[in-house]
């Protein structure tokens, strides 16, 4: 059972989350934990000290917590997934981090409106909180049945480590596993080869996954530029990588990730 926070806010991407949970978790042996952080970086400058400070900050938690409330009553509608969430005062990012720490979880879930732009992803790994996150990471930019998950691997991918990240989360998955060898072209289409035709990456990979408890239903070596290979990838519902904390923004994984529709799950490098 991997132990999963997510952070609630009141907006799309937090509902696009939740509810990608909820089927998620049908799937996937995984409990939710949810906080909501009211941010003082957004919260004005705190009048003086002390008590007054305390009392300012309290009545700010009171407030956000019934919209939070509120909010999460709507998301039941569909989903009855989760409870009041546990509520935190102060920089997001700070305490965010404390709290993964402190909880000791195994995944962070968290909603992102959808954008196609691929430097609006690199912008969001390499924020504070992303850099310094030591679990797995799940995007989720949109709301699309879990029922299948590309496994991806690049030349760049260690597969020991990749492996190994995704064994804990997909163990005993009601999940169809593709495992997908990409190579990069600058330019052209998209060619799809068969097993049999390509050299030993996809073999190896192969072995290093099962050896690791990740057993894919598929395989498959797609060549391609990553906008025509994120087009291709469009039919998953959830696509795994690993990734670099400093990957540069001009690496075509990259860009692939930026240009995902689907949800993206990051296992860090």
């Amino acid at each position: 059972m991997i132990k999963a926070l997510i952070p609630i806010d009141k907006d799309l991407g937090s509902s696009i989350a939740i509810r990608y949970a909820g089927d998620l978790s049908d799937r996937i042996h995984m409990s939710l934990y949810d906080v909501h952080v009211v941010d003082s970086t957004k919260a004005g400058v705190a009048p003086g000290s002390g008590w007054v400070r305390k009392t300012w900050e309290n009545a700010l938690t009171e407030s956000e917590r019934e919209e939070i409330r509120q909010f999460l009553e709507m998301e039941k509608v569909s989903r009855p997934l989760l409870k009041t969430p546990k509520m935190l005062f102060g920089n997001r990012t700070e305490k965010l981090l404390e709290e993964l720490i402190d909880g000791q979880y195994d995944l962070f879930l968290e909603g992102a409106v959808p954008s196609f732009n691929p430097l609006d992803f690199y912008t969001l790994i390499h924020s504070r909180l992303y850099r310094q996150m030591t679990c797995p990471v799940l995007v989720v930019k949109n709301l699309v049945p879990p029922e299948k998950a590309a496994l991806l691997v690049t030349e760049e991918t260690d597969c020991g480590r990749f492996s190994t990240c995704l064994s804990k989360i997909f163990e005993n998955a009601k999940i169809n596993l593709d495992l997908i060898v990409v190579k990069f072209l600058k330019f052209g289409g998209m060619i799809q080869h068969e097993k049999k035709s390509f050299n030993d990456r996809l073999e190896n990979a192969e072995k290093i996954f099962c050896e690791n408890g990740v057993i894919p239903d598929s395989h498959q070596i797609i060549e391609g530029t990553p906008q025509k290979v994120s087009e291709f990838l469009r039919k998953y519902g959830l696509v795994a990588s690993s990734l670099m904390k400093k990957q540069q923004k001009s690496d075509p994984l990259m860009e692939l990730l930026g240009r995902m529709a689907s949800p993206i799950l990051i296992c860090w490098d």
